[in-house]
C-alpha cells in the first residue's frame, strides 16, 4: 500500500497524477485496515466503520435499483462522475446499425481510449476498436493493432464525443481530427447521439462513416513516438 503512494506522490510534484492510480494503494489499504479493525480497533470504529459502510452500501444499492428515487436528486452538474457512465448503450447501438450494412469491411475507429473500451464491451461481436493516436498521451492502445495498410479500401467507423460546450452550429465535419477525411475516399454524413437525461443533454457524441481507406493514416501521430 505504502510503496505506489510513495511512487505518486514523488510523480505529484512533476506531473499531474489521475484520480484512479492510487487505487493499487487503496485496495490493500482496506484489507489492512479491515485487520485492524477486527483485532485491535477501538470499539467506536468498528461501529463506524460497519454502519458506515452498511448506510453506504444500502444507499447505492437503491439509488441503482430503483430508478424512481434517482429522479428526485438535485440535476447533476457536468462534473458529476456518474455522467461518464451514461450512453454508452446509445452509442454502441448507433455504430452497430452503421457497421451492419458492410460488416465484412468496416472497422470502428476512435480518438480517445474510453470510447473504445466502451464500444469493446458494449459491442463484443464486432472486431475490437482501433484507437488512433491524434494528437492525444499515449496509451495501451498504441501497443496494439491500428489501422494499416492490412485494411486499404476498407471503411471506418469514426466516434468520439463533443465538448460539452459545443454549440454544434457549423459543419460538423470539422469535429473530425485534422486531416482524417484526407485518408479516405469518400467521407458520409455526421450522426450525433444525444444522451438526455430528463430535459437536460448530458452528452453529445459523433459518428461519422468513412469509406475507402487508403492504406496509410497520415493523420495519426506515430505510435512510437514515446
Amino acid at each position: 500500500a505504502l510503496t505506489p503512494l510513495a511512487v505518486l506522490l514523488l510523480v505529484s510534484l512533476q506531473t499531474k497524477v489521475q484520480p484512479n492510480w492510487p487505487a493499487l494503494a487503496w485496495i490493500p489499504a482496506a484489507v489492512v485496515v479491515a485487520a485492524w479493525l477486527a483485532t485491535a480497533g477501538p470499539r467506536w470504529a468498528r461501529l463506524v466503520a460497519g454502519w458506515g459502510g452498511g448506510l453506504a452500501l444500502c444507499a447505492a444499492v437503491a439509488a441503482a435499483a430503483v430508478p424512481a428515487l434517482r429522479e428526485r436528486f438535485p440535476a447533476l452538474p457536468p462534473s458529476v462522475p456518474e455522467r461518464k457512465l451514461a450512453g454508452w448503450d446509445e452509442l454502441a447501438e448507433a455504430v452497430d446499425r452503421l457497421v451492419a450494412l458492410r460488416p465484412e469491411r468496416t472497422v470502428t475507429l476512435t480518438a480517445g481510449y474510453d470510447v473504445a473500451a466502451e464500444l469493446a464491451w458494449h459491442n463484443r461481436h464486432l472486431p475490437r476498436p482501433l484507437c488512433a493516436n491524434f494528437g492525444r498521451r499515449m496509451n495501451q492502445y498504441d501497443l496494439w493493432e491500428r489501422l494499416d495498410a492490412s485494411r486499404t479500401g476498407w471503411d471506418a467507423m469514426f466516434a468520439c464525443e463533443l465538448e460539452r460546450d459545443d454549440r454544434l452550429d457549423g459543419d460538423l465535419l470539422s469535429r473530425l481530427p485534422a486531416g482524417l477525411r484526407d485518408d479516405f475516399a469518400e467521407v458520409g454524413a455526421a450522426q450525433l447521439v444525444r444522451v438526455v437525461h430528463g430535459s437536460t443533454v448530458w452528452r453529445t457524441f459523433l459518428i461519422v462513416r468513412l469509406s475507402g481507406f487508403d492504406g496509410v493514416l497520415d493523420s495519426a501521430r506515430p505510435a512510437t513516438s514515446w
